[in-house]
């Protein structure tokens, strides 16, 4: 008696076909968790430069009374109070040396405002226009004996 293989059967196209479906699902949701992590990355990078960056604003940098001169990190308050004068240094010094300065991976724009008033801004092109991701953080500080809402925004 011969007996023959059967390779192209009704179950086993059935179950070529169940595999296949499972795969492409497993495939569509591994792809879409792998664009969730890297996004998180992304996100969290943004974030640890945003802290980074307004935090800029309380530190006293080196020299604690730098110029564009001799200027190796950088900050912008000296006893408490921004200073006006680091102020005005910070747009001598242009965006790209700031950026190289501070280290920071990402675009970084920041705003002063008194009361209504935006009083300063860096860099002085103003707000981005364009772009992908964008966060903020608003803190508050002291410049020239008045209280004034600092905005740093981080974008990609």
């Amino acid at each position: 008696m011969q007996t023959k293989g059967q390779i192209l059967t009704y179950d086993f196209m059935a179950a070529m076909s169940i595999f296949i479906f499972l795969v492409i699902i497993i495939e569509t949701y591994w792809v879409h968790w792998m664009n969730e992590i890297v996004e998180r990355r992304k996100f969290n990078d943004m974030s640890s430069n945003l802290f980074s960056a307004s935090e800029i604003w309380f530190k006293e940098g080196y020299p604690k009374y730098w110029n564009l001169s001799n200027v190796k990190e950088i900050g912008l308050s000296n006893d408490h109070e921004i200073n006006w004068t680091k102020l005005q240094y910070l747009k001598q010094m242009g965006y790209q040396k700031f950026l190289s300065l501070s280290g920071l991976k990402f675009n970084v724009y920041f705003r002063v405002i008194n009361q209504s008033e935006t009083i300063f801004e860096f860099p002085t092109s103003g707000f981005p226009t364009q772009y992908s991701n964008l966060i903020k953080i608003e803190r508050f500080g002291i410049l020239n004996s008045s209280i004034v809402k600092i905005q740093t925004f981080v974008w990609d």
